[in-house]
């Protein structure tokens, strides 16, 4: 779900518009600490279109997201994710979805 251009123009902003899109194509989501995702013991996954997004990066957009899970039982996926603006500051968000069926 990683990839979307963000159109927001500040990390506060973002962390809202990504969650929108995570809701939008999610059956349920939950807010959690970093603290809750460190103790999940699955491995990290980086998400495929981290690279794309690195190179949108002051050309197509002013913010982008960099996305980090791990699977769970049943069916919730984990996520870390790291909102990182033209000037090299950083926000994390942490949650969990259940991807709807498609």
């Amino acid at each position: 779900m990683a990839g979307e251009t963000l159109k927001s123009k500040t990390l506060e902003e973002a962390k809202k518009e990504l969650r929108n899109i995570y809701k939008q194509k999610s059956s349920s989501f939950t807010e959690i600490t970093q603290e809750q995702y460190n103790s999940y013991e699955t491995d990290e996954r980086p998400d495929s279109d981290n690279h794309l997004n690195e190179e949108k990066l002051g050309e197509e957009a002013d913010i982008i997201d960099l996305a980090f899970y791990k699977y769970l039982p049943g069916r919730q996926t984990a996520y870390r994710i790291i909102l990182r603006n033209k000037e090299n500051q950083e926000m994390e968000d942490y949650f969990i979805i259940i991807p709807e069926m498609a």
